[in-house]
């Protein structure tokens, strides 16, 4: 076994256990939640981070009721090399106010495991507005990183979407159709700017969610060779939060 498989071995079993008896650390309005995510495929903006295969991805957070929060992540990843690992650290701000909310965060992130000189790691800053518009949730995202991944370049991600929830006469599942349109800038130009998409529908079964979507990328169409790295494909996730 590898030695990333053999590091989220371990986070499963921590977080299963963990699950199974009551988190409680004593102070009030602080909240700790413990959550896996399982997918087929990770994909960021479209991009593949796992060379096609599933990706295990365990977060411990911290949240106090006042709306500041911090987690840490680990998740396996595949780049062709000896890295396995991504390890994130997250600290930020969640808000609502009335039908509006938002996420304002920064997000360092590490690859333990990464050979000498792959510049991997990555700082980026992000601010993830929402607003319930009755029939339909709208949903947007802006993030710049000023050092992006594997580059010396600094980049800017702009996306919206939307979100439809479905009424079918019971509270005990929730079942969601959505949608995402995004564009990646980056400034020196190496890597073209691109757009990515996503169709998708989730169902939610407290404390499970059940996630299928479709994602592309136009990045085959401006001459870049995807190799199965950018380009269409379906994905499922399943996410569970304690």
């Amino acid at each position: 076994m590898r030695k990333g498989s053999w590091a989220l071995a371990g986070l499963a079993a921590f977080v299963t256990v963990g699950s199974a008896s009551a988190v409680d650390i004593g102070v009030p309005g602080l909240e700790l939640n413990l959550t896996l995510l399982l997918e087929s495929e990770h994909r960021l903006r479209g991009v593949t981070l796992t060379d096609g295969d599933p990706r295990l991805t365990g977060t411990v957070e911290l949240a106090h009721e006042s709306g500041v929060y911090g987690n840490v992540s680990l998740a396996n990843v595949d780049f062709d090399d000896p890295t396995d690992l991504e390890l994130s650290f997250t600290g930020g701000y969640r808000q609502a106010i009335d039908r509006f909310s938002y996420d304002a965060n920064i997000v360092y992130y590490t690859y333990p495991d990464a050979p000498d000189g792959a510049d991997y790691d990555y700082v980026e800053f992000a601010f993830e507005p929402s607003y319930d518009a009755g029939p339909v949730i709208l949903t947007g995202e802006i993030a710049w990183s000023p050092d992006y991944f594997g580059s010396s370049d600094d980049s800017l991600y702009l996306e919206g979407g939307i979100e439809v929830p479905l009424d079918f006469g019971t509270d005990s599942v929730a079942v969601s159709l959505f949608g995402t349109l995004g564009y990646t800038y980056f400034s020196d130009g190496g890597v073209p700017d691109y757009l990515n998409w996503t169709l998708g529908a989730s169902a939610t079964l407290s404390p499970f969610t059940l996630s299928v979507s479709y994602e592309d990328t136009d990045l085959a169409g401006q001459g870049f060779s995807c190799d199965d790295i950018c380009d269409e494909t379906f994905l499922v996730s399943l996410t569970t939060t304690f």
